[in-house]
């Protein structure tokens, strides 16, 4: 099965943001989390910036990917009806469905 588990946050403000993300990483290497491995868990940088995430999340599209797991911790809200995540402590944010990865089944 080909999988990818990307984890980002915003910790600016928020303490619990890199030990939420920690934690998340330690339960998926767990045996109850899926035994995920170092190849399969990209633990993106705290002050990434919106270019750089789109990018990456546009290769990962490309992978044709089985499962995709994205854990964000942080703070979001919304704007015109559609939710956001500030990615970073310079206010940069990216929609709810940019982040989204595989499309389901009745997008296809």
């Amino acid at each position: 099965m080909k999988k990818v588990a990307i984890i980002f946050g915003n910790n600016n403000g928020l303490p619990g943001v890199e030990k939420d993300c920690n934690r998340i990483e330690a339960f998926l290497r767990s045996p109850l989390g899926g035994c995920w491995i170092d190849d399969e868990i990209l633990y993106l940088p705290f002050e990434i910036t919106a270019n750089e995430l789109e990018e990456i999340l546009f290769h990962i599209k490309q992978l044709n990917l089985d499962y995709a797991f994205v854990y964000f911790s942080g703070h979001g809200g919304s704007r015109s009806q559609q939710t956001i995540l500030e990615i970073n402590s310079n206010g940069e944010f990216l929609l709810l469905t940019e982040v989204i990865i595989i499309e389901t089944i009745a997008d296809i």
